[in-house]
């Protein structure tokens, strides 16, 4: 991962790029003092998308990783609001708002990489139907973010191709949504093919009538 940060008076500007984490990925913080300033984030050989709510899917030909939505707080406490695009292969963070719109500089950024969204999957045999596949995110495959959601269903397709299906797709999205904390995501290939809100109801295990 390479940050870099560009504005008007880039001797004022600071980067401070946490230690590696043990996932592989770091945390970056970046001070914008002006309306001009921009943090570039780039990942060689990453394709980013920016999602809905503004996290980044970073996708490469052996997996998927992503950037955390960024946090900007202005200079008075309060939260500030910065644009997220994509430029190439970069992912650049901007303030949303020129100092003469009332916004507080300096502005702090902070966003957060990570490389992968699932750790490993192992295949497993269970009584009560089948196969099932047991999936360990990471912590950032964890979190509700949109590009988490995303990177995890591409990690583990990636790691368990014959597990692209709407049913694997259904119990994976229910166990993001509403037992992330689990040890292990267990999805399971014989579910019946109902809809997702069918599965939320039966706490992501439905079985067929």
């Amino acid at each position: 991962m390479q940050a870099t940060l560009s504005g008007d008076g880039d001797g004022d500007l600071a980067l401070e790029t946490g230690s590696p984490r043990f996932d592989g990925g770091a945390d970056l913080t970046a001070t914008l003092t002006t309306p001009e300033a921009a943090l570039t984030v780039t990942i060689p050989d990453a394709a980013p998308e920016v999602t809905a709510d503004r996290s980044v899917v970073l996708r490469y030909t052996d997996g998927s990783g992503g950037l955390t939505t960024p946090r900007a707080t202005a200079a008075h406490g309060g939260r500030a609001r910065v644009a997220t695009d994509v430029v190439g292969s970069s992912v650049v963070i901007t303030p949303r708002t020129r100092a003469d719109d009332g916004a507080t500089f300096p502005v702090e950024v902070t966003v957060s990489f990570a490389p992968t969204a699932i750790d490993r999957v192992v295949w497993a045999d269970r009584l009560e139907g089948g196969r099932s596949l047991q999936v360990f995110p990471t912590p950032w495959g964890r979190t509700a973010s949109q590009a988490a959601g995303a990177a995890a269903w591409d990690g583990l397709v990636l790691l368990a191709p014959e597990a692209d299906t709407d049913v694997m797709n259904k119990q994976l999205r229910c166990h993001l949504l509403g037992a992330p904390e689990k040890e292990s995501w267990n999805l399971e290939p014989w579910r019946p093919d109902v809809g997702y809100t069918q599965y939320l109801l039966a706490r992501c295990n439905p079985v067929a009538d």
